[in-house]
């Protein structure tokens, strides 16, 4: 497991790549129809945003275990964001060209994501 005696989950490569994400996301979304404003649009920033707000509230807990859930609960944003971006997809709203490299940002947060929980797990008995 990353080493729990670091300066503070900012200095978390995964925070950052996470925070940058938003910052993509809220770029991307710019160009969805003013009528998805309080539907799509709402929901995607709502779910991009927990991802790296559940990562910060786990590190700032005081048991791997509480660790653990709060970046289940980033992952399961995740996969909320990757739906709708499937589904902006399909509606025309953004292009493959725009979908491939967040596509790409979400598969590397993903991965990293899913190695931080499994350490995590393995590490809970200490």
């Amino acid at each position: 497991m990353e080493n729990h005696h670091f300066k503070g989950y900012q200095d978390l490569l995964i925070w950052q790549k996470a925070i940058i994400f938003v910052n993509t996301i809220y770029k991307l979304t710019t160009a969805f129809p003013d009528t998805e404003r309080f539907a799509l649009i709402s929901q995607i920033k709502r779910a991009v945003l927990s991802i790296p707000a559940n990562i910060a509230e786990g590190y700032s807990r005081y048991s791997k275990k509480e660790l653990a859930r709060f970046l289940l609960i980033s992952n399961g944003s995740l996969a909320e964001v990757e739906t709708y971006l499937e589904i902006a997809l399909s509606l025309g709203y953004i292009t493959k060209e725009q979908y491939l490299p967040v596509a790409q940002d979400k598969e590397d947060i993903r991965k990293m994501l899913a190695a931080l929980i499994r350490s995590v797990k393995n590490n809970m008995e200490g």
